[in-house]
């Protein structure tokens, strides 16, 4: 075993030990806060890929599916795992190589997807639409409709519950029109209908029904997925296409689980359909087998190999009930404490020592969440008693003044009796309230570090960038194309593109088709339809030329990065933003700037306003110094 390996297991404690060495049946770890459960589970990756013959289980690296709910959580589990498991391969030459899959649910179902799109029913380079493409793409399905009003947080708050259950558009569209069908006619609901009544009318957004049939049909029109379809369309493909699900349930055969508490229905579904609840697999007369197979090669043949050396998958789920906070995005713990009917022979495994807390701490958090009821029973202890106990207060105050000037004072006496400002925390429920207490911090001079959870991936500039991307890798995405086609402004504003939008509904064609035959000059539009004006018309033709010069130089890039540096020039989306950036600082485009890499301009704007700061306070010193002078004068001709 290598030395690193065989010092990272022998670190673990009893109890992390035992429940990393559960592999027998599934097995669900209830891991308190601060308890260890990444060790844990780096643990039982090492255990699971070391060779027999180090006390490991031989299994390889590449049949290791680890699943998580953040992709930062992905990337600290990789950066764990990925340097011990290159040791490994060099202690052992032997060891069956590759790499475990790690990422969220929504990530591997993406990679799963791109392999699978044709039977999923979508297109090669189908787009993923997040919550500013949905939100779009609502309500331009919503304006074609003849609706008094609509509340898109509501729709959206019903749209995540549908799909955090897997109740499809189109079953809640048959179940509706039945029941309406039954009362219309005087009928009494029977069991079912009275049952599906029920869950309908959880959903509280006007039309529900109809415009979330509307939305998915959107969808499918634009070769497009939102977030949630990631899981939903996996599940459905395994579940209609079973030699697709076998060949990725006999590649895939040990899993784990992080943060368990907030699973919802359609992810345990998919989890179900991976793994058919740990149940054994054998290969099957009708198999297409391989000892070699691999399902991300698309050839859906079953790993013979693999079903022979674990015929039952492992599987680790690692959470706590108590930690359970995203119900308003459709998760429910419920789930999580009924997994022993999906997952038989389920063992569950207790990591109650906490490594992060000191004991008074424990004490109280675990007096508070005791009065939960319908709880895993467990007391976290410290994992060292002797730790310094600092008494824990709890203050009631009745009006937020009282409490800002509570804070304000502890903040004091914490500086004043040589403390780090560092060390001393506010921690709150809300950005905005977060933001209200730094303020009032603030001007009581005391130094306030504001914690920032901003993500550059939602700024404008990202988002075009992406949308560009996006539509020339998926011609059908009318939603990222309406967004960047006037980016920069090249004469198709939003008034001459709704002409095209009203044109293509008076042919019963799609906008993108209409907008196709504007730049293959093939118009034809019915009598009742608006012309296009001959500028309108040539500024069409400039873009599909753009756009058939931007795929080509996409194609010959060798690298993402040098595809997307490609797109932002010939579009003229990075030279329009120094120009901007430039008449933020009083300066005009010249050949040099315009030659500038990226990195290389934002330099060059950093020091043109440490020189213009220099400069202004150097005019600020000659005018003080002037003043001076004059009231100097002044004073000496009163004499």
């Amino acid at each position: 075993m290598s030395q690193a390996a065989r010092e990272f297991i022998d670190g673990l404690s009893d109890e992390q030990s035992i429940a990393a060495m559960t592999v027998t049946d599934p097995v669900l770890i209830l891991a308190g806060a601060g308890s260890g459960k990444t060790r844990t589970l780096v643990g039982r990756f090492l255990h699971l890929v070391m060779p027999t013959d180090a006390g490991g289980m031989g299994a390889d690296a590449s049949s290791v599916m680890m699943v998580t709910f953040t992709n930062k959580a992905a990337r600290e589990m990789r950066e764990r795992i990925m340097p011990v498991v290159e040791e490994l391969k060099e202690s052992y030459p032997k060891m069956r190589g590759g790499e475990p899959w790690i990422g969220t649910f929504h990530g591997l179902c993406l990679r799963i997807l791109r392999v699978e799109a044709a039977r999923a029913g979508l297109g090669q380079g189908f787009s993923i639409f997040d919550d500013s493409d949905a939100s779009s793409l609502v309500k331009d399905v919503v304006s074609h409709m003849d609706l008094p009003s609509f509340d898109e947080d509501d729709f959206f708050k019903d749209l995540e519950f549908a799909k955090a259950r897997l109740l499809d558009h189109k079953l809640l569209a048959i179940r509706k029109e039945d029941i309406d069908r039954t009362e219309k006619d005087g009928r009494k609901l029977d069991a079912m209908q009275a049952r599906w009544k029920q869950v309908l009318g959880l959903f509280t957004s006007q039309n529900f029904v109809e415009i979330y049939g509307r939305y998915q049909d959107a969808l499918q029109d634009q070769n497009a997925v939102d977030f949630n379809d990631l899981i939903n369309r996996t599940t459905t493909l395994f579940r209609e296409h079973p030699e697709v699900r076998r060949s990725w349930a006999s590649t895939f055969r040990h899993f784990m689980v992080d943060e368990v508490q907030d699973i919802n229905r359609a992810q345990l579904a998919w989890l179900r359909a991976l793994t058919d609840g740990g149940r054994e697999m054998v290969v099957e007369q009708d198999d297409n087998a391989s000892d070699y197979a691999s399902a991300s090669d698309g050839m859906h043949e079953v790993n013979a190999y693999r079903l022979r050396q674990f015929p039952r998958p492992t599987i680790a789920f690692v959470g706590d009930d108590d930690q359970s906070i995203y119900g308003f995005r459709g998760s429910e713990v419920e789930v999580m404490r009924g997994m022993s009917k999906v997952f038989p022979g389920l063992t569950t495994r207790l990591l109650r020592e906490s490594y992060r807390c000191q004991p008074d701490i424990l004490t109280i958090a675990n007096e508070i969440v005791g009065n939960n009821t319908d709880r895993f029973g467990k007391d976290l202890e410290p994992a060292d008693p002797t730790r310094k106990k600092t008494p824990v207060t709890i203050e009631r105050s009745w009006k937020a003044e009282g409490e800002i000037e509570s804070l304000r004072e502890r903040a004091r006496a914490h500086i004043k009796a040589g403390g780090n400002p560092s060390e001393f925390a506010v921690l709150l429920r809300t950005r905005e309230i977060a933001k209200f207490v730094a303020k009032s911090l603030r001007e009581v001079g005391l130094p306030v570090v504001e914690g920032k959870a901003s993500d550059i991936r939602k700024t404008a500039e990202v988002r075009d960038a992406m949308a560009f991307a996006g539509f020339l890798t998926n011609g059908d995405a009318e939603t990222l194309l309406r967004r960047i086609i006037n980016k920069p402004a090249r004469g198709l504003g939003p008034t001459s593109i709704g002409v095209v939008g009203a044109n293509a509904r008076l042919k019963g064609t799609s906008f993108i088709d209409e907008l196709r035959t504007i730049m293959n000059e093939r118009i034809d539009l019915p009598p009742e339809a608006t012309p296009y004006k001959k500028a309108f018309i040539n500024s069409c033709k400039d873009f599909g030329r753009l756009v058939v010069d931007l795929r080509s130089a996409i194609r010959a890039a060798p690298t993402a990065d040098v595809a997307l540096r490609a797109i932002l020039e010939k579009t003229n989306y990075l030279p329009d933003l120094k120009k901007a950036a430039l008449a933020t600082k009083g300066l005009a485009p010249t050949p040099e700037t315009d030659a500038m890499a990226p990195r290389q301009f934002l330099t060059f704007l950093v020091d043109q306003g440490e020189t213009s700061r220099k400069s202004a306070k150097a005019e600020e010193g000659a005018e003080n110094a002037h003043e001076d002078l004059v009231d100097a004068a002044g004073r000496n001709s009163e004499k």
